[in-house]
Formats: structure tokens, sequence, C-alpha cells
């Protein structure tokens, strides 16, 4: 695996996942929330939610290997048909409530880095985004990501991105 393109995937994903955990701060209290990430026509979600272990322990048929990560709170990626939990993937946990996290680098922290690559690969294949990650090289890989960006972003929000970096 490239040790860029995992770098480069577990930053940008907690900074995206961590608007919602900014978000979540807002609202007093709210330990259980979820950031989307995917959701098809067909019903198909992808998201990382974030529940305590005692939630997580109520879900039966939980594999051994699942329940022995669980920390106090967990940050879990969800694959589901929108009728049950097709696939859960334990991405990392800590002792106190994501909301208290104050920078992206602090949920970076808590990640289980191959857990993470693995939710990935899913949400990838999900999305119909052929890339194997395992294999991927960090030249390739970038022009995957500049094929989704141009395919799933509008020309406005390219604008909006080209002014925030100051390249008018």
């Amino acid at each position: 695996m490239d040790s860029k393109v995992v770098e480069t995937l577990k930053t940008a994903f907690a900074a995206d996942v961590y608007e919602s955990v900014a978000a979540a701060r807002k609202e007093r209290d709210l330990i259980v929330f979820r950031h989307t990430m995917f959701e098809g026509d067909d019903g198909i979600q992808v998201f990382c939610g974030f529940f305590p272990k005692a939630d997580l322990q109520a879900i039966p048929g939980l594999t051994e290997d699942f329940l022995v990560h669980l920390k106090t709170f967990n940050m879990v990626g969800v694959i589901t048909d929108g009728r049950r939990a097709m696939e859960l993937f334990h991405l990392g946990g800590q002792h106190k409530p994501f909301p208290t996290l104050s920078r992206a680098e602090d949920l970076v922290k808590v990640i289980a880095e191959d857990r993470l690559m693995v939710f990935l690969q899913s949400y990838f294949d999900v999305r119909g985004i052929e890339m194997d990650i395992e294999t991927v090289a960090y030249d390739d890989f970038l022009k995957v990501v500049e094929k989704q960006v141009f395919q799933f972003t509008t020309l406005r929000e390219m604008q909006i991105v080209d002014q925030l970096l100051g390249e008018n």
C-alpha cells in the first residue's frame, strides 16, 4: 500500500467527517450522530456513525473481532441498504465523546488505519470507483481523485474552491 495514498485518504476522511463532529458539538450532549458519505437511488447508504459502546454491544450478531475494539465512544463505518446494516467497520474509538475534539487532526489520531482502508475500499466499490487501495500508486490515485472531483463537483463549487485557494 502506498503510504502517501493511505495518509491522504486518512487525512481527507478525517477532515470530511470532522464537519459533522463540529456540528454535533453545537448540539449540547449529542453523542450519537452520523456523517453521510453517500446515498444511492437504490437505497444504499454509506455513512460514518458515532456511537457509545453500550449501543453497539446491543446489536445482535457482531463478531468478537468487532467487539474487541470498542471503547467508550466509537466511530463506525456503515454500509446499509436502508433496512438493515450490511456491513459495519469499527474505525476508531476513544474514552470521551467525539464532539469534544477541537480539530480534524485530533480525529486522525483515533482512526484505525487498516480498518479505515477496508471501509474506504468498500465505499469506493459501492460508488463504482475502480481503484484498489492496496495496489494503486500515488500518481494514479491522484488521477482517480481528479476524475471524481470533475465528475461530481458543480462548476460553482469548483469556483468556490478556486477562490478559497486564491487561484482566481
